[in-house]
């Protein structure tokens, strides 16, 4: 076997793309229909005449002494027609938004720390059926002595240390019997597992119960099995009693529990077994004592697991079969291409090599696939919230060029009327630049619970805020200038008489 490999999506269909432009279409053309036909009877006077204000607003007469300020103009001017005003706003906060959720995502995602967490070593050979090998019928390749050694033999690799596993039984009796008692088992367990019986009753009719037994090489890859939380059940390794005494577990006759809060079993009790070969009692067994090192927190459903060293390990199980080699090395990518090679050269069918460049070189690609996809729905809303932006100043500055000249007229000059609608470009990146900070600082929280990066870290994107708010000010502000600039290129009295 060529290991796990973890495949990335590469698609390419070109009637996806004439698919979406058709729909596109389709839906541009039927939206257009309503507006268009409501446009053809309006009269040439009154289009001339638009002045694009809500017409349902009352207003209150406005009285000062110091005269109009253009800030409070600019403001007020933002507002005119509201509807325009709020679809602006939205559109370009959520491309916004979402621009911050992305970046949040992909900076948060940490490819070389999430390959740590998936496997202990840089590469590891595992065998899948090791833990069941016992109960076949057919005899059970294991990991060959000599690969282990030739392993040993490759320059860059520092150590290589083991993993075995076995999937037994215990007599349903003594310290066992009372502590699987105590565990929580849920209705769906029964169903799926025990054909809606009590897990109790089958194992009083067996007078024995399923224990999950891994034999681990070093006090070091236990330590590191715990951090990491390969500990081959899913949910944080959380240590509830004792301590790793790393020189004691090499030494033997320890044993790590999986309990839960309400374990009966506690740290130095010893513990006594009876591990069968196979399922019976008649089958044979080992009698076994162990003292209680650590407890940690995951038992339920009438399971039971233990972890002891390798020596224990062989003396509890008949036939002990490797589940895995952890290989540590120098040079990570050279060793991997060295081991995978050796795999096939022994051409076990059950084995499959694993490294953590490989989860790495997927990861990234992950990364880029969310990239392409979250900055691609960033550009289609940021482009209609941008277009949205410039037909609304459009608009506005056309309809408004009436106004405008006449403002001129009793004594505004072009440089005040342009600083008005600077202001009023400038209000809208500070009301979108808000909502980017409070609304758009808890998307980054929300995309990056809801992904669940594991072995990530939570960092907010600061540099994409930065440039977010620098892009946004650049479009409100360039904007309503370039625009005002291309449509009052006439003089003040045309503009005025174009009402007439």
């Amino acid at each position: 076997m060529d290991g796990l490999k973890i495949t990335s999506f590469k698609t390419f269909s070109p009637v996806i793309f004439v698919f979406a432009t058709v729909f596109s279409y389709i839906t541009v053309r039927i939206s257009c229909n309503k507006p268009a036909k409501i446009a053809s009877n309006v009269s040439p006077v009154d289009a001339v005449r638009y002045n694009d204000r809500s017409t349902n607003v009352k207003r209150k007469l406005k009285k000062g002494k110091s005269g109009s300020k253009l800030y409070k103009m600019a403001f007020t001017n933002i507002f005119r027609n509201k509807r325009k005003a709020y679809l602006v706003l939205i559109s370009m906060s959520l491309s916004c938004i979402i621009f911050l959720a992305v970046s949040t995502i992909i900076t948060s995602s940490n490819p070389e720390r999430a390959a740590d967490g998936i496997l202990i070593g840089d590469v590891e050979i595992e065998h899948g059926l090791a833990q069941y090998a016992k109960y076949e019928e057919k005899k059970v390749l294991p990991i060959d002595n000599q690969l282990i050694k030739d392993i040993q033999n490759i320059k860059e690799v520092k150590s290589v240390e083991k993993i075995y596993k076995d999937s037994g039984r215990v007599i349903y009796e003594g310290d066992l019997k009372e502590e699987i008692l105590t565990q929580k088992i849920e209705e769906k367990h029964k169903k799926d597992f025990f054909d809606g019986k009590d897990p109790r009753e089958v194992a009083k009719e067996q007078n024995s119960i399923s224990l999950d037994l891994t034999g681990v090489s070093s006090g070091n890859t236990m330590k590191n099995m715990i951090e990491n939380s390969e500990l081959e059940f899913w949910g944080k390794a959380n240590v509830i009693q004792g301590n790793l005494d790393i020189d004691k577990f090499n030494k033997g006759g320890y044993v790590i529990l999986v309990g839960h809060k309400d374990s009966k079993i506690k740290v130095g009790d010893k513990i006594d077994f009876k591990y069968l070969n196979k399922f019976f009692e008649k089958d044979g067994y080992t009698e076994n004592q162990f003292e209680v090192m650590v407890i940690i927190d995951g038992a339920e459903n009438f399971n039971l697991s233990m972890y002891v060293n390798e020596n224990d390990f062989k003396k509890v199980v008949e036939k002990p079969y490797i589940q895995k080699l952890i290989v540590d090395t120098t040079d990570k990518n050279k060793v991997a291409k060295e081991v995978k090679n050796l795999n096939g050269k022994y051409n076990n069918p059950y084995t499959q090599v694993n490294s953590k460049q490989m989860y790495i070189n997927e990861a990234r690609k992950f990364q880029s696939s969310l990239n392409i996809i979250g900055m691609s729905a960033v550009f289609i809303i940021g482009l209609i919230g941008v277009l949205n932006f410039v037909n609304t100043m459009i608009t506005s500055i056309i309809s408004r060029k009436t106004e405008f000249a006449m403002m001129e007229a009793i004594g505004m000059t072009k440089k005040q009327l342009k600083k008005m609608l600077l202001l009023e470009g400038l209000y809208y990146g500070v009301i979108i630049t808000f909502v980017n900070i409070t609304i758009g600082s808890l998307s980054t929280l929300l995309g990056y619970n809801i992904m669940q990066l594991r072995f990530s870290t939570y960092t907010y994107p600061v540099g994409a805020l930065i440039t977010c708010t620098i892009a946004l000010f650049l479009v409100c502000l360039i904007v309503p200038l370039v625009v005002y600039s291309s449509v009052n290129k006439d003089s003040i009295i045309d503009r005025i008489r174009v009402t007439e």
